[in-house]
């Protein structure tokens, strides 16, 4: 589970390549990626490219072709599972959020790697 708010994406592309390096296919990996508009979700056409990744992005902006929606625990219910690893990288707020919201999902901290920003 790869969960990145804007900028916050960098670090997570590096190991996604890696991954689809050596495995040939991101089978079981899910990317959630937030921003404020559509047009700051960089690098969208490649990560729907990359085999086995289930990609699922979301927007401040309303009007969008993507849900415009918070990474609420409601939300993130829909990808994550209590024991899930999951990897997060965004603004502290966001990072911050995304953290309580994983806890109520059963992910305990052992199973949270952050890349700070």
């Amino acid at each position: 589970m790869f969960i990145a708010g804007g900028a916050g994406i960098t670090p997570m592309i590096a190991v996604l390549r890696q991954r689809l390096h050596e495995h040939g296919t991101l089978a079981g990996s899910t990317l959630v990626f937030a921003n404020k508009t559509e047009a700051d979700i960089i690098w969208r056409e490649k990560f729907e490219a990359m085999k086995g990744l289930k990609t699922a992005f979301v927007v401040d902006q309303p009007g969008a072709s993507v849900p415009q929606q918070r990474l609420d625990r409601d939300y993130l219910r829909r990808f994550v599972e209590p024991g899930s690893r999951c990897y997060l990288c965004g603004p502290p707020p966001m990072m911050d959020a995304v953290r309580e919201a994983l806890h109520e999902l059963g992910v305990e901290d052992q199973n949270i790697v952050e890349e700070g920003m």
